[in-house]
């Protein structure tokens, strides 16, 4: 089980971010969780992304670069 994200940006950054935030390789895989919270903000050219598990931030990027989109 894994968990990933992608989001865009119309006219903007090229997707932002685009990834697996979240696998049996990650040190918070096996820990005891129950929500998982994506906060988006910026501009359109500025996004910026926070991913927390429970109270516990695991991604945390600001002005994020373009990326290629990431597909399984």
């Amino acid at each position: 089980m894994c968990f990933a994200f992608s989001y865009d940006i119309t006219w903007g950054t090229d997707f932002p971010y685009s990834g697996v935030f979240l696998d049996q390789n990650s040190k918070y895989f096996a820990k005891d969780w129950n929500e998982i919270e994506i906060s988006m903000w910026g501009a359109v050219r500025t996004g910026c992304i926070t991913i927390d598990l429970d109270d516990r931030t695991i991604v945390h990027e600001t002005n994020c670069s373009s990326h290629k989109e990431w597909k399984p």
